[in-house]
């Protein structure tokens, strides 16, 4: 990634909040780029630090969360920007696609009262306008008959035109990079397909970066040009997904590409990692992943650096030059 192609770096951020048993680091030292127009999947299960990560790229972190580091954003540092030119920014250059958008989208205003209220609050166009481009976006993201549904309510929609008409409020302005936080949650396997789809497209389409958090790895195969793997607070492990796929270099990668189903295997042969991601309040002090690897040895109780790996390739496990991982090969795009 060279210098002139970054549109987003993120330098050392750490979010952490005060509990009853302590300060607990939700976010640990993540460091990631972003290039103009690049896809980068983050993957993790539940509880790794995605969508807290995610959020502080628009500065929506929750009041209680302590955030520091660097967030540098087409050559600003969003963490350090008043709140009036943040939420300039908000919209305007960066977007996000929340989880459900139902909760995300006003029940008492319609859709494209919503999308047309984000258009012009940053170009200051009149109301006729900002419908005409409201009505064109919908169209553009699929959705049937969009003058009609320009006038209903989210909870007029299905779930898979909810979701429609949240990307077409998130792209109204055109950003440069598109915040995607697991944008097919609650959808069918058919929709959640079209959705994805549709998101590459406009992104090919328009040269909007996209940060894509999910916890389906698959996902980010189908859809992303680099995966960033993220687990208890940390990303561990940063490379293309072409080599994720092929070579995993982290034992938790690698297990989560071997929990993807696939043809031909039973139901009751599908492998899974033990135990579960530990709460900021229990992280081990040595490797976070020790507890749940099957690869331990003596120097995984002390704590994990990401190092080199190899070119545009890091890796937080001090053993992955001497481990032959199993990949996922089958599931190459």
């Amino acid at each position: 990634m060279t210098a002139d192609t970054e549109l987003l770096a993120v330098g050392d951020l750490t979010i952490s909040f005060q509990t009853p048993r302590g300060v607990a680091q939700a976010v640990s030292g993540s460091n990631f780029t972003i290039g103009v127009g690049e896809r980068v999947g983050m993957v993790g299960e539940s509880g790794s630090g995605k969508s807290l990560t995610g959020l502080s790229l628009l500065g929506l972190t929750p009041p209680a969360a302590n955030v520091a580091g660097s967030v540098i954003f087409d050559g600003r540092d969003i963490l350090s920007l008043p709140k009036k030119e943040l939420r300039r920014m908000r919209g305007e250059q960066i977007s996000m696609i929340f989880q459900e958008p139902m909760t995300a989208l006003d029940p008492v205003f319609t859709v494209g009262q919503q999308i047309s209220a984000t258009f012009r609050a940053h170009h200051g166009v009149s109301r006729a306008d900002a419908k005409e481009r409201s009505i064109q976006l919908l169209q553009e993201v699929g959705i049937p008959e969009p003058k009609r549904r320009y006038s209903e309510y989210p909870h007029q929609l299905s779930g898979g035109m909810r979701q429609r008409a949240m990307i077409a409020m998130a792209l109204v302005c055109e950003p440069k990079l598109l915040v995607a936080d697991e944008p097919t949650t609650a959808l069918d396997v058919t929709i959640q397909a079209q959705v994805l789809d549709l998101i590459v497209k406009l992104s090919e389409d328009h040269g909007t970066a996209v940060l894509l958090i999910t916890h389906d790895i698959g996902v980010v195969a189908e859809t992303c040009d680099r995966v960033l793997t993220m687990y208890a607070g940390q990303i561990i492990e940063q490379c293309s997904v072409d080599e994720a796929l092929e070579r995993p270099k982290h034992p938790y990668t690698s297990g989560l590409l071997s929990a993807i189903p696939r043809p031909g295997v039973a139901a009751e042969d599908l492998r899974s990692i033990p135990g579960r991601v530990p709460l900021p309040v229990d992280f081990p002090s040595g490797c976070r992943f020790g507890p749940r690897c099957g690869f331990l040895a003596d120097g995984c109780d002390e704590p994990q650096d990401l190092v080199d790996a190899g070119p545009h390739r890091w890796v937080r496990c001090w053993r992955h030059a001497e481990l032959d991982l199993p990949g996922a090969v089958a599931h190459h795009r």
